[in-house]
């Protein structure tokens, strides 16, 4: 194989791969042999690239993240003041929401109010939200945090429901949580022999399984579906 290019430069990476092509397809008649000799090039252009990539990263990230920096303190300064607000406005609600949880999460657990539960883990949940969304504004990726934003309307539509359907509906909802761990323990356990963390045994995957059964005869095959909490509910928006 001829020496190569240098690989940073498109029109000669570009160039090889056809002329290197054309050689081959000139000097191989046998259609196997053609098939494995195209394999090896681009196996050996692949760790070309690698190596090259290689031994310039450190050069090609710290030019990047300049970029990147530049980027960010520009539009900081172009949208401050908005950007200040939320990101006040985000931690005024997780201070809020922290101090009222000290003050009345022991109450609502002794007092077996479930509505109140429930409120508190969809505001921990919105203010993680805000957190992505900040995240994503600061960094220009305006379309993603418009997404996000969207969860958190789910969020506050879903907190809203709770709140005018009252007790039973928040039962169902808290509850619902090992219906969505069965459903993903059933996906990791289809690919677990893929996967680098620790497999759920059989003896979990069984407990889990027991549970979302014994909650689908307490409450019936509707509450199997993503949105089967609430299924029953009488809350209206």
């Amino acid at each position: 194989m001829p020496s190569d290019p240098p690989l940073d430069d498109e029109a000669s990476l570009q160039g090889l791969i056809e002329e290197r092509l054309e050689e081959l397809s000139e000097e191989i008649g046998d259609e196997d042999e053609l098939s494995e000799a195209v394999s090896e090039f681009f196996d050996d252009l692949a760790d070309a690239n690698y190596d090259a990539l290689m031994d310039h990263m450190d050069n090609t990230l710290e030019d990047r993240r300049e970029t990147i920096d530049g980027f960010r303190d520009r539009l900081y300064d172009t949208w401050k003041e908005p950007i200040d607000l939320f990101e006040a406005y985000t931690i005024f609600c997780q201070e809020l929401g922290q101090r009222y949880s000290h003050d009345r999460r022991e109450a609502a657990m002794a007092d077996e109010d479930l509505v109140q539960l429930a409120l508190v883990k969809l505001h921990g949940r919105a203010c993680l939200l805000s957190r992505e969304i900040l995240t994503l504004i600061k960094n220009g990726f305006a379309d993603a945090a418009h997404a996000r934003w969207r969860s958190i309307h789910e969020v506050a539509v879903v907190a809203e429901f709770i709140r005018q359907s009252g007790q039973e509906t928040a039962k169902r909802f808290l509850l619902h949580k090992t219906i969505d761990d069965y459903y993903h323990a059933s996906a990791i356990r289809d690919h677990q022999d893929d996967l680098d963390g620790e497999p759920i045994t059989d003896e979990e995957f069984e407990e889990i399984k027991s549970l979302r059964e014994k909650l689908l005869d307490q409450f019936g095959q509707s509450y199997d579906g993503t949105w089967g909490w609430a299924a029953h509910g009488e809350g209206r928006l």
